[in-house]
């Protein structure tokens, strides 16, 4: 993979555009002063507390007032959906999200013309709270928030950066789009662990974070047509990712290469597990 725009992984070169967006629409400063500027929300004393919060514990009181007037009775649905919002941001506050370390990280993968952006872009962030921040986004959609351009950018950004931990966390991608394991688990265990990031019980899979920041992306207003075709590029690798994934779980055919499907906590035979290799390892070259 010799430049940004070759091999599945330089479609992460999405993440560059994160720069762009996050300086113009974040308040992009380091630990101990707000992260976060925006994202104004019908809960004004909300908003205020975002806008004054200057260390973790501001944002983790911020969480328990979410909470408060997420679980009452009282609240209305409007309300409901701006604090699930409010809640979102506060959990990557809590992480020091968005800090200028970040922003110089974003900025080295950009400038990075001839390295893979996953050597670059370090998100040392926990996913098991970036995963929270997306299903409390998804949450305020449930009630009926559309959000704001600056809060759909703020969906694209979180669940953008749950499909790049997951997939950090899964396997090293060299610059020419070979697949190296993180651990010694078969195939068919990294494929399981890649498509599940919010753990096997969850209905959700790697491809509802994916579409769900493509249209996080879409919906901010804040992209142009190469740039959502790249995003796009990115969510179709992802999905064609699940469809292997279905085949192998379910029984099917993917892309002529036939699965038997798996009983209970049965695995794949080894010659199955050869097909999955092969056919995962495409799917990263091919894009």
């Amino acid at each position: 993979m010799g430049t940004l725009k070759e091999g599945f992984f330089s479609r992460f070169c999405v993440i560059s555009f994160l720069m762009l967006f996050l300086c113009s629409s974040f308040l992009l400063v380091g630990c101990g002063t707000n992260i976060f500027e925006g994202f104004v929300d019908q809960e004004e004393s909300l908003g205020n507390l975002l806008d004054d919060a200057s260390s973790v514990e501001d944002y983790r009181d911020i969480l328990e007032k979410t909470s408060s007037i997420i679980e009452s009775s009282s609240s209305s649905d409007a309300e409901k959906s701006d604090a699930f919002f409010v809640q979102a941001e506060a959990l990557l506050g809590v992480n020091e999200v968005s800090s200028l370390d970040l922003f110089g990280e974003l900025s080295t993968a950009a400038d990075a013309a001839s390295s893979n952006p996953l050597s670059v872009l370090d998100i040392d962030t926990s996913n098991v709270d970036l995963i929270k921040a997306s299903e409390s986004i998804a949450s305020a959609n449930s009630l009926g928030g559309t959000g704001s351009p600056d809060q759909n950018l703020l969906k694209g950004v979180v669940n953008t950066m749950v499909v790049v931990n997951t997939v950090q966390e899964t396997f090293d991608v060299q610059e020419d789009g070979t697949l190296v394991q993180k651990n010694n688990e078969s195939y068919w265990d990294s494929l399981d662990s890649l498509m599940n990031p919010a753990g096997s019980s969850s209905d959700q899979t790697l491809k509802d974070f994916s579409d769900d920041a493509f249209s996080g992306f879409n919906n901010s207003g804040s992209m142009t047509s190469e740039q959502l075709e790249e995003v796009k590029s990115v969510n179709t690798a992802i999905t064609e990712s699940s469809a292997l994934y279905k085949a192998v779980k379910e029984g099917g055919v993917y892309n002529g290469k036939t699965y038997a499907g798996i009983v209970g906590d049965a695995a794949p035979t080894s010659a199955e597990v050869a097909m999955i290799e092969d056919q995962l390892s495409s799917i990263f070259k091919d894009f």
